[in-house]
């Protein structure tokens, strides 16, 4: 069989075969040849390498400013005036808009004005004597004096009257004597203090500032009562009670001492012992020595009584005290109190050993 007869009769098998090639050529192509996301980034990586070309261009090929000799006259141009001459090649001439935020300045404190703090009194013999600080939350601010009020007996209520100017004190002082008193009556005290900004002060200085009206008078707390002590003691020595000796009618009386202190001598003195009798008052001018001494108490003598008393000795012992009790009525008060010959006041024990007792506790100047 020759080939051209081979052919034809192979010819549909051959047809068939090569359609395959064909189709198999035409679908494994497009399988064969890059993924869409290797493109993509293939494309990226092109346009990074044009712009670092074109980046290394302009910072290479960058306008570099002229130098400006004369930075006050950029200065003035910012500000809105002529621009200097001549200007820069590159740069426009305009007004600029400067935003400005101040962070971590902080103006000083203005003056601040306090009242006077640590009041405290006492009283001594014929004197009070009170003294009180400086406020230390004071702040730029000079005080230019302390003035010192007082009220007697009943303590006022707010805006009632009452209070009387004492004294008024320089800046440097801290405490007064008061001896204008009378015994054994209540006194009451605040301090005001006055003062103005310290002008003398750098800060005050520079920042012009001034010291508020309502701040310039400062007043303390009120501290009292306070009471003088007592310049006058009654020591009883023994009692007559109301009784009938001997079909005697005997009236009762006491045998009584008056201590009191002189403010001429600085010293305590005793009476002689003195007789009084109920319904008079105790006391009296007195001579001692060459001298004659007041030793007038604002007390009468009421009665008289003899008690029995238990004392107590020790723990488990007490025996039976007999003392005499001596009744008193304050003349100007109506106050009445009792004494007796055995329970004796501890102040007019210590008076006995020291006839200069209290004078050192309110001191001599003020």
């Amino acid at each position: 069989m020759d080939v051209k007869e081979l052919l034809l009769e192979h010819f549909e098998k051959l047809a068939l075969g090569v359609a395959g090639l064909v189709l198999v050529w035409l679908v494994g192509q497009p399988l064969l040849a890059s993924s869409p996301s290797e493109r993509l980034q293939d494309e990226v990586a092109r346009y990074n390498a044009r712009l670092a070309v074109l980046k290394a261009h302009a910072e290479a090929n960058a306008p570099r400013p002229e130098p400006i000799e004369l930075e006050r006259e950029v200065q003035r141009a910012l500000a809105g005036g002529l621009p200097p001459q001549p200007w820069p090649s590159w740069l426009m001439h305009r007004r600029p808009v400067v935003l400005v935020r101040t962070i971590g300045v902080q103006l000083p404190d203005p003056p601040e004005h306090h009242p006077p703090i640590d009041l405290s009194g006492r009283g001594g013999l014929g004197a009070i004597a009170i003294s009180w600080a400086a406020n230390p939350r004071n702040r730029l601010v000079a005080v230019q004096n302390y003035r010192v009020y007082r009220a007697a007996g009943k303590l006022p209520r707010e805006g009632e009257p009452g209070w009387t100017l004492l004294a008024t004190l320089g800046p440097g002082e801290h405490s007064y004597r008061d001896t204008a008193v009378e015994p054994e009556q209540q006194y009451w005290y605040y301090v005001e203090s006055h003062a103005v900004e310290d002008r003398k002060h750098p800060v005050v200085e520079k920042h012009e500032f001034r010291l508020p009206e309502e701040q310039q008078r400062q007043r303390s707390a009120v501290i009292g009562p306070f009471a003088t002590q007592p310049q006058t003691y009654v020591e009883i020595i023994s009692v007559q009670p109301r009784e009938v000796r001997e079909g005697r009618l005997i009236e009762p009386f006491a045998y009584v001492k008056v201590w009191r202190f002189f403010d001429d001598e600085r010293r305590w003195r005793d009476s002689p012992l003195l007789k009084v009798e109920v319904g008079q008052q105790v006391g009296g001018v007195q001579r001692v020595g060459t001298r004659e001494y007041d030793f007038t108490t604002p007390w009468e003598l009421v009665g008289t009584r003899k008690r029995i008393v238990d004392r107590e000795l020790g723990p488990g012992l007490q025996v039976k005290e007999e003392q005499d009790v001596a009744e008193l009525r304050h003349r100007q008060t109506g106050q009445e109190i009792e004494l007796n010959n055995k329970v004796r006041d501890p102040v007019l024990e210590l008076i006995k050993k020291n006839d200069r007792y209290g004078v050192e506790d309110t001191g001599e100047t003020g």
